[in-house]
């Protein structure tokens, strides 16, 4: 299995186990979030950090691999310093953080992950029925995930210390966590997953 395969079907298995715990969740009754164009102020904190942090990460890791052009990649995280007013040291700290996140985050992914192919191999051809009820396990999973997110959100803030995340998280909850949007995920096509 090549290493772009691999992260297709981390994404994917992330995207199911988010939809999943969505769903179970009235308020977001079948939806998941995406970058778009609106403002939305309802999306959970836990979603908004948690995309912030894989961002970052993610830009990390393909300047490092050389996956893209360093340049392009560095104008990537300079726009997230820049957008968000972030200093050297800010956007260091940031990175770190969202290091660490994405580090112990994984381990509840792989047990999401573990779950749910268990959970698909008891129906023909892997389909679970969609009305079928979301373990609890799963949810509690997700619940775990989205705590963490507070947590590492929290820790960003100790790093930063109080006045300066004040400011700093106007622009992570507003402008970053603004352009965030609730799709249901009946609207969401297969080949954007894969």
């Amino acid at each position: 299995m090549t290493h772009k395969n691999s992260i297709l079907i981390i994404a994917g298995v992330v995207l199911l186990v988010a939809s999943l715990a969505f769903a179970a969740h009235d308020q977001l009754a079948g939806g998941l979030f995406r970058i778009g164009t609106k403002s939305n102020s309802n999306v959970p904190e836990s979603v908004i950090y948690d995309n912030l942090f894989r961002t970052v990460v993610e830009l990390k890791k393909r300047s490092v691999s050389g996956e893209i052009d360093t340049n392009k990649s560095l104008a990537h995280s300079t726009f997230i310093q820049s957008y968000g007013d972030l200093t050297d040291a800010d956007y260091r700290i940031l990175e770190d953080t969202a290091i660490a996140y994405v580090k112990e985050v994984s381990l509840i992914d792989e047990q999401a992950k573990a779950m749910i192919d268990q959970t698909r191999q008891k129906f023909a051809n892997g389909i679970v029925p969609r009305n079928s009820p979301v373990p609890p396990e799963l949810i509690k999973l997700q619940n775990e995930r989205n705590a963490m997110a507070l947590t590492y959100r929290d820790r960003l803030r100790d790093a930063l210390g109080a006045e300066r995340f004040v400011e700093v998280e106007k622009f992570i909850v507003e402008k970053w966590g603004g352009k965030i949007k609730q799709v249901r995920l009946s609207d969401v096509k297969l080949e954007e997953v894969q």
